[in-house]
């Protein structure tokens, strides 16, 4: 399900209409703090670049991943109408379908975090990098791009 969830929030990103400063709302959560935070180092991170390359510094800009910026979350559930199988009631029809499954579990693991997006801060120049991982596994950025 997760090559549909992906399908959908492409489709809700195209739909949706950017935020302009008349929709905000007038208090502020988390994501509005966070958002003004990434602003304001990146501002500070372009003046300090311009003032040590005396003018001419390259331009910061932000490549913050969509899946950040996102208000919404997709969570694809089956109706209420469909009526649970058993897991030996499964057959080849139910293949490409949304099943509803009734079991018992008698045994589990632990849960394994999975991580979408990782945000790197540099420590020498302060920006940020974003790497999205796809799949299950992923190797972590050694170096600043910048």
């Amino acid at each position: 399900t997760s090559r549909y969830i992906r399908h959908f929030e492409f489709c809700a990103d195209a739909l949706m209409p950017p935020i302009s400063a008349d929709s905000r709302r007038p208090e502020q959560d988390v994501f509005d703090i966070l958002e003004s935070h990434r602003k304001q180092q990146l501002e500070n991170a372009r003046l300090s670049n311009i003032d040590n390359a005396g003018g001419n510094g390259p331009k910061i800009v932000s490549d913050t991943p969509i899946c950040l910026t996102r208000r919404y979350e997709i969570s694809i559930i089956p109706s209420r109408d469909v009526k649970p199988k058993k897991l030996r009631e499964v057959k080849a029809d139910d293949i490409g379908h949304l099943v509803k499954i009734k079991g018992l579990v008698t045994r589990a693991s632990d849960v394994k975090p999975h991580v979408t997006v990782c945000t790197y801060t540099c420590e020498s120049c302060g920006s940020e990098l974003f790497q999205e991982v796809l799949g299950s596994q992923f190797m972590p950025l050694l170096a600043c791009t910048s």
